[in-house]
């Protein structure tokens, strides 16, 4: 005959078991309404969630901290090319545009009206390029929206074929107020 081995299972103790319950219960509790004087910081927010209203509070904490005004930040725009404006320039800027739009280069007489308002050949030839260098950039940035030079000049070439010279005539004209 078979030997018998009996497994004994004592039933668990349920008293632990809602000891450890009740224990846990009282620290989630302790949580929720604050530990050791800690007030929960939902209930105790006195920016109501403005990160602006929290930000001047620490900044007028750090001035009386350290007993300096805040730092205000500020920009001074730069709009002084060298260049003098038309009112008291002794030379006229669209006047040497349009002669080195007509021409492709600014006349010896003209680099002489330069020099003598203070801007030499050198920083005349430096602004040139820089004009040349942006009309570049412009002109590629056209060119990558239509899909490349290639499709950039079918596209001028069907306006050529199908808009009369008004409607030519206007669109630059657009172009020209856009820019």
């Amino acid at each position: 005959m078979a030997d018998q081995i009996q497994i004994s299972n004592p039933s668990p103790d349920v008293t632990a078991e809602d000891a450890h319950n009740q224990e846990m219960l009282a620290k989630v509790e302790e949580v929720e309404h604050g530990i050791d004087g800690v007030k929960n910081i939902e209930q105790d927010d006195k920016f109501g969630g403005d990160y602006g209203k929290l930000k001047k509070s620490y900044e007028a904490l750090e001035q009386k901290f350290h007993g300096q005004e805040p730092e205000e930040e500020y920009y001074e725009e730069d709009t002084d090319l060298g260049i003098p404006q038309a009112s008291d320039a002794p030379f006229d800027m669209q006047a040497l545009t349009q002669e080195y739009a007509e021409t492709g280069q600014l006349a010896d007489t003209s680099y002489k009206t330069l020099e003598d308002a203070g801007i030499s050949r050198q920083h005349v030839d430096r602004y040139i390029e820089g004009q040349k260098a942006i009309g570049a950039q412009l002109g590629n940035q056209v060119m990558s929206q239509v899909g490349g030079k290639e499709d950039y000049a079918a596209m001028v070439d069907w306006a050529k074929q199908n808009y009369s010279e008004d409607q030519i005539q206007a669109y630059i004209l657009q172009l020209i107020v856009v820019t």
